[in-house]
């Protein structure tokens, strides 16, 4: 494919046949091949990601479209293409001329599933910061193992929060309001204790590198056993105590330091 004179063929039209024949089309590419043709069946590129204008302007997808923040080289590209399309000066009456106005964040999903005829609801929250997805530093490569983690553990504390604060949400025909609920799981309570140490531990400047790995890794465990709700610790029982002087131990041992 590098020799000059050849020609490129990128089979199917999806997100990485569109990411392979936008990046072998850099500027020069002329000199190293004869042709780049990307062969798609049928008449819409995009792959999972496609989606149209029905006759009445209504969105048709061919998939469910949320991307996490966390897709740093699709963001850069889709920044890119927008970049060169350049759509304020080529086309300013197009209904969607950049890439912030093709994505939409959203902090706060929400979830539904039956159980048992029932249908359970959980609105959770997403932690932000202030940078943007597809930044040129921010390409991931770069993170190190303890930010990872980090962001990680953060996740989950929010999950945590939004699953002691959630209660169950319908319509009522009583003029009265319901009973006060308590906490929707204890378990939440003892991950979200977990998690909060758990960072602490990564966050101490005073550790050292390796012994803090065997902390953190106790600390983690403890954490996948807090998650585990099958096992239903009660916040006062012998089990929530075993699992906390656990991780209370792992994390303030002198070892670490």
């Amino acid at each position: 494919m590098k020799r000059p004179g050849g020609r490129v063929a990128v089979l199917g039209g999806g997100m990485a046949g569109l990411s392979a024949a936008w990046r072998l089309s850099e500027p020069g590419w002329q000199q190293r091949f004869d042709g780049i043709t990307v062969y798609q069946r049928g008449g819409r590129l995009g792959g999972k990601a496609a989606s149209s204008r029905g006759e009445h302007g209504r969105i048709q997808e061919h998939g469910l479209h949320i991307w996490l923040g966390s897709y740093e080289n699709a963001f850069a590209l889709l920044r890119a293409c927008y970049a060169e399309l350049d759509r304020d000066t080529t086309d300013p009456d197009a209904p969607i001329r950049s890439w912030q106005q093709a994505l939409i964040p959203a902090a706060n999903p929400g979830l539904a599933e039956e159980v048992h005829g029932t249908w359970q609801t959980w609105l959770g929250t997403h932690p932000g910061d202030t940078r943007l997805p597809g930044d040129p530093d921010n390409d991931g490569r770069d993170v190190s193992v303890p930010a990872f983690l980090e962001r990680a553990l953060t996740l989950l504390a929010a999950f945590a929060r939004s699953v002691d604060a959630g209660g169950e949400v319908g319509l009522s025909l009583s003029p009265w309001p319901d009973p006060a609920h308590r906490p929707r799981s204890s378990s939440a309570s003892v991950l979200l204790r977990a998690v909060t140490a758990a960072l602490a531990t990564l966050n101490d400047p005073r550790r050292s590198p390796t012994p803090a790995v065997t902390a953190l890794d106790e600390a983690l465990v403890t954490v996948g056993k807090s998650v585990d709700h099958t096992r239903g610790f009660p916040t006062g029982g012998s089990g929530f105590w075993s699992l906390w002087w656990r991780l209370r131990s792992a994390v303030c041992s002198p070892t670490i330091w």
